[in-house]
């Protein structure tokens, strides 16, 4: 069986250009991601220890493994690739296409650390749509500024911005996707002076963000992801877990 690690909007794409998927097990993280996911595919929703991996993998007969994680998922990434080194499980990554766009109102920040340092020595309102788990190394550098946080809307990611000492008229909970009009919005709503995102590539809401800051005149704060190799086709993998899976019922005839 092929184990695909998800949560990213390319998963579902790539399902539905497969014929059959009745040998692929997908794990996300959330039950927000396992949402979007076909109601018949196998699903392990929660994150896992080593053991538990390996718990999965005996229980699925997994012998192939496709990494399609979000591009800042760093620790994911490396924990997988350690994994599939050390019991020998081949391994395959997706990278979603991601450009570097030009434009007056962006500041580029190579990864998080960056960024933490740019806005330390900046002034003014900052609108965060990068998540939930970078928050606290962004709250703690605030000093005078104001921090607005846009989440996913789940008790969890409220709970942790409230933890951490965010305000709730700071706390913006809201599902995506989100057009450039609705950004535009929020900026004027909150009086934002900075957006501040991740460059997640196609699909992911930065170029309606780009867009955003440039009709409010506003700068956006872009954090880009570590450079990874990997697949950037989803019909060429495709292709290679089509491949797999007919090898798999050809063997199986066999016995």
């Amino acid at each position: 069986m092929i184990w695909i690690l998800g949560g990213t909007h390319e998963v579902k794409d790539l399902l539905n250009l497969m014929k059959d998927y009745s040998n692929i097990i997908v794990s996300v993280t959330t039950e927000e991601a396992r949402e979007f996911l076909p109601i018949d595919l196998k699903v392990h929703v929660g994150k896992m220890t080593e053991e538990e991996k390996l718990e999965l993998v005996h229980a699925n007969d997994i012998d192939f493994i496709v990494d399609m994680t979000h591009p800042f998922s760093k620790h994911i990434k490396k924990s997988i690739d350690e994994f599939s080194k050390k019991y020998h499980i081949p391994l395959v990554r997706f990278k979603r296409e991601i450009e570097k766009i030009e434009s007056k109102n962006i500041i580029y920040a190579d990864g998080y650390d960056e960024a933490e340092r740019l806005i330390k020595n900046l002034h003014g309102t900052f609108f965060f749509t990068t998540g939930v788990n970078e928050s606290e190394r962004f709250y703690r550098v605030r000093g005078e500024n104001r921090m607005i946080f846009r989440v996913l809307p789940s008790v969890k990611s409220v709970q942790k911005l409230a933890d951490i000492g965010v305000n709730m008229k700071d706390i913006c909970a809201m599902l995506g996707p989100f057009s450039a009009e609705m950004n535009v919005a929020l900026i004027k709503n909150f009086g934002a002076d900075y957006i501040v995102t991740k460059n997640s590539g196609d699909g992911s809401g930065i170029m309606e963000k780009i867009e955003a800051a440039k009709v409010t005149n506003i700068k956006i704060i872009v954090i880009e992801p570590d450079e990874v190799p990997g697949i950037k086709d989803l019909d060429v993998l495709r292709q290679i877990l089509e491949e797999k899976n007919e090898f798999v019922r050809r063997d199986t005839k066999k016995y």
